[in-house]
């Protein structure tokens, strides 16, 4: 028959065991988030490696990739395109312009696990609020910002890390994790989110739009001329905006979380 004193011994080993388990599992999710450890989505480079201005003429696509770092559109008063690329090495940066279309790449070498002294890439575009094409954006981890486009159409993808969009015609918006927030639509809005809150300003819209949520919550501050169609699984909805007899319908979808619309 064994002692107390061996079953206490093996309940603390068993305890221990599971704790160091436990601080393992969270440290791998911590590094496989960051897509390596030492990186976060404001740790990006100051190296300036490219500046280039390009002529808007027939420009009506922007299209920007970023593995890691941080990737940011502004609106200017300027009549011309400008991107500023920040990098480690000149090799990361790829813009290319061929036709009515600007592609921006970022080629940096990627930080696989456990990275010290990593940093990211960190990608300004500079366009004319009066821009009226398409802006694409891509990023696999970091943070996402755009300012206001009235007339074009945005449609973003982010793996990982909060997004901001201003306002603009036409809003495709895809967030695996992270804070998504739209200052308004003027045209069609298209939201999805796997993880985090949804947080919208305001909303002029002319078509029929869809905000889909997994887990998180949803809020819009002014919803304007529309009828509001929600189902929530788990949480709350309160809608007290809207118009229901509008023959525009924003389709909300909750999984997990709460539905305010004012």
């Amino acid at each position: 028959m064994k002692s107390k004193s061996n079953n206490t011994f093996y309940i603390v080993l068993i305890v221990i065991i599971s704790v160091v388990t436990l601080g393992l599992v969270a440290l791998l999710i911590v590094g496989i988030a960051n897509k390596g450890f030492g990186f976060n989505s404001d740790n990006v480079s100051e190296s300036l490696v490219l500046e280039q201005e390009y002529a808007l003429g027939d420009l009506q696509k922007i299209d920007a990739t970023v593995k890691a770092g941080k990737l940011t559109v502004y609106s200017t008063q300027e009549d011309v395109a400008k991107v500023k690329f920040y990098a480690e090495k000149s090799s990361a940066a790829d813009v290319v312009k061929s036709g009515d279309m600007l592609k921006i790449a970022d080629r940096s070498d990627e930080c696989h696990f456990i990275c010290f002294n990593w940093r990211g890439v960190n990608v300004e575009i500079y366009l004319p609020d009066s821009y009226d094409g398409t802006i694409k954006l891509d990023v696999d981890a970091g943070r996402m910002t755009v300012g206001d486009f009235r007339l074009a159409s945005v449609d973003i993808k982010n793996d990982m890390g909060d997004v901001e969009l201003g306002a603009a015609k036409n809003i495709n918006a895809d967030v695996d994790m992270g804070k998504l927030i739209v200052a308004d639509c003027l045209g069609k809005l298209t939201l999805k989110n796997d993880m985090g809150d949804i947080e919208v300003r305001s909303l002029h819209l002319t078509e029929d739009s869809e905000i889909k949520l997994d887990m998180g919550n949803v809020t819009i501050d002014s919803v304007g001329d529309v009828r509001v169609d929600s189902d929530v699984e788990l949480g709350n909805s309160n809608i007290s905006g809207g118009n229901h007899k509008s023959d525009i319908v924003l389709k909300i979808r909750n999984s997990m979380g709460n539905v305010t619309v004012r």
